[in-house]
């Protein structure tokens, strides 16, 4: 009904339905400037605010023998400045971070062909000062470097460097680099001891991610020329197990693009890969079914991106009605090819409200970028393109700013941690509203060359309020922020509404297969003034029970506490932490750890239908022996509705569970079965 009714419209006022999603002021924005943009598989863009006073930049990569195209905002209105820096190779990825947690943005450039990768450290105002070779990045010039990404693997608070190499000769090329930030202005290359080098694959595209939300940061890494697509899964040890085909990551096709975003609302996180769709299936979805297995769902959500040669594809909330909508570019063989919008229906699955794409919008290109340039709430794109032979127009990038006409509100969040890196990326920002839960994580670069606004947009559709907001940081530490202003942009700095204790030196959970436990280890120091430990448990990281309490040794030196917990269930994820009070009554915590036993055996549960539904669900459990299990309903904010057992036999089980005590909207339906845990998102329609 919803794409009929824009049908009809678009077919009665075309140019008022353009007006009401994006108008084109590329021109007004400076972008009218000529910049060289000629390259292999197009050049990078950023959409980041490179000089922290609270307004989105624009940086744009440029071909061999030009500086970077640089625009600065100045209270919504961006305007060409001269490069501050002196670089002019290929410029590919362009991604502004601190890596050295000062407070502002350092700039790396990856760079293909003639040239070397550069890292530039901001001393200062904007002074950038070449620091790569000191800071052990000056690989090889031949390596032909594409993407790039920053994440804290080893969660030390300083952000680690991914880069993705292109071209390569089997055995004798170049492989990806992993590099670890030594927190000194230096890097280490420990490609080898992580096992991340991905084998000489022809790598596009990468991202850091979590696909089991368990606060380590995996990688995901998009290959073209049919080498498979490469999931590396961090072991919290500093080493990664490729788990590419354990997780059904292992696509064969020619992937150009890592589009991370949960689009269907299930608090997990998905993938978008572009492909080069020329008469065969093009792009695919993979969705994570919350344990960091996936499955593919293009067609049936109806994001193929058919009979293009697809790049970047960007998740976001354009509209702000509280799912993410999708933005993907085209590499053009012809004119009458362009770049498409999807709309989220808001059940998983798709409609282009623009059939023909935004007008002018059919440009060769590769890389976008969303931010909020004039700061009014609305997500902007930007891109990059290269135009082909047949496009007489100097300006070619395009700035598309948001004209969508509707009430619906906002919220913008900028992270700073303290004990996490300080740009915050690898958080997650839970928020709930409306008896719902929305999740986003923090990037420095995904998509293809693609980095967007640093900061977390939330559209609330017509809420008013906001019950909370809870950010988890890499450290493990939380911050829950209580009726935050809405239509308005806030800062959350790690540690702002739970004070962080500075005197534990370390706190670690580690899992007891054998006895189902885990073991609680922590060593403080200085407790002279300290009272009491409090040993907290969690199975979603935020509302937390006391498990055990023990008195403080009062040691000035390091004192070793231990406790095990015994009351654990396999494959089920739990949060621990340590609230410490001391004498005169004040608390304090410690950072947050996980711990997850794994399952000794499985069984399959197949998808659930019909999904939406109003009365029953159906779905098959497919079982190697008699045995005994139970199911539960569970609402968004963790309430179970419903629980009662399940008796399962040898072989496929078919199952019927009527509905009829499930309230309306997103519910979760948890199977278990000895030692395994299975969750399914359901969406409860009215009877």
């Amino acid at each position: 009904m919803k794409q009929f009714n824009i049908f009809i419209f678009s077919m009665l006022f075309p140019i008022v339905l353009f007006s009401q999603y994006f108008q084109d002021v590329s021109g007004a924005n400076g972008l009218n400037t000529y910049a060289p943009n000629f390259g292999h598989f197009g050049t990078g863009v950023s959409f980041a605010d490179f000089d922290g006073d609270g307004w989105d930049d624009l940086t744009f990569g440029t071909t061999d023998g030009h500086q970077l195209f640089m625009l600065k905002n100045i209270n919504g209105v961006l305007t060409p400045i001269t490069p501050i820096v002196t670089h002019q190779q290929l410029s590919k990825q362009i991604l502004w971070v601190d890596i050295d947690n000062d407070g502002d943005k350092d700039l790396f450039i990856a760079t293909y062909g003639n040239g070397y990768n550069r890292l530039y450290e901001n001393t200062g105002n904007m002074n950038m000062v070449d620091i790569t070779a000191s800071a052990g990045l000056l690989i090889d010039y031949a390596s032909k470097s594409n993407s790039a990404a920053f994440g804290d693997f080893d969660k030390d608070g300083f952000l680690d460097l991914y880069i993705t190499n292109v071209e390569h000769i089997a055995n004798t090329g170049f492989d990806n680099r992993m590099f670890r930030n030594n927190g000194d202005l230096t890097f280490t290359n420990v490609t080898l001891s992580t096992g991340t080098g991905d084998g000489f694959a022809h790598s596009l595209a990468c991202a850091f991610l979590d696909i089991e939300g368990d606060g380590d940061q995996d990688l995901y890494i998009s290959n073209d020329r049919y080498f498979p697509n490469s999931m590396y899964k961090n072991n919290n040890d500093n080493t990664f197990t490729n788990f590419s085909s354990n997780s059904n990551t292992n696509i064969v096709i020619d992937a150009m693009n890592v589009g991370v975003g949960d689009y269907d609302n299930d608090n997990d996180l998905d993938i978008y890969i572009t492909n080069n769709g020329a008469g065969i299936p093009s792009s695919a979805l993979l969705q994570n079914n919350g344990q960091g297995v996936f499955t593919e769902v293009a067609a049936s959500a109806g994001v193929e991106f058919l009979n293009r040669i697809g790049w970047a594809g960007n998740w976001l909330d354009m509209d702000n009605d509280l799912d993410l909508d999708l933005y993907v570019c085209s590499e053009i063989s012809s004119p009458d090819q362009f770049n498409l919008i999807y709309e989220n229906n808001g059940d998983g699955s798709f409609f282009t409200p623009l059939p023909n794409g935004l007008p002018g919008d059919h440009q060769n290109s590769y890389s976008n970028a969303y931010g909020d340039f004039n700061n009014d709430g609305k997500l902007d794109i930007v891109v990059a393109n290269t135009p082909y032979p047949w496009i007489d127009d100097p300006s070619n990038h395009r700035l598309w700013k948001n004209t969508i006409n509707n009430s619906n509100n906002y919220i913008k969040i900028n992270l700073e941690g303290t004990i996490s890196n300080r740009d915050g990326v690898g958080s997650w920002v839970e928020l709930y509203a409306g008896e719902q839960k929305y999740l986003r994580y923090k990037h420095c670069g995904q998509g293809y060359l693609s980095q967007n606004t640093t900061y977390m947009h939330f559209g609330l559709g017509t809420n008013t309020t906001i019950d909370s907001i809870v950010v988890k940081w890499l450290s493990g530490h939380i911050d829950v922020i209580e009726n935050p202003p809405i239509n308005s942009s806030i800062l959350i700095s790690e540690g702002a509404t739970s004070p962080l204790a500075s005197d534990i030196i370390s706190f670690s959970v580690n899992p007891d297969r054998n006895n189902k436990s885990n073991k609680i280890n922590w060593v403080a120091e200085n407790e002279e003034t300290t009272a009491l430990y409090l040993i907290q448990k969690s199975e979603n990281g935020i509302h937390y029970e006391t498990i055990k309490t023990i008195e403080s040794n009062k040691q000035s030196s390091a004192s070793n506490y231990n406790f095990t917990d015994e009351k654990v269930l396999p494959g089920i994820l739990y949060y621990y932490r340590l609230k410490i009070f001391d004498e005169d009554s004040s608390a304090y915590f410690s950072k947050v750890v996980t711990s997850r036993i794994e399952l000794e055996e499985t069984v399959f549960v197949s998808e659930i239908h019909p999904n939406p539904t109003a009365q029953f669900l159906n779905f098959n459990i497919v079982s190697s022996k008699n045995q005994e299990g139970k199911y539960e309903f569970i609402s968004q904010t963790g309430k179970v509705i419903l629980s009662k057992k399940l008796l399962l036999n040898s072989g496929t089980n078919q199952l019927k569970l009527p509905t009829d005590r499930v309230g309306e909207g997103v519910t979760f339906l948890r199977i278990r079965i000895n030692d395994q845990v299975i969750t399914k998102r359901f969406i409860k329609l009215g009877d």
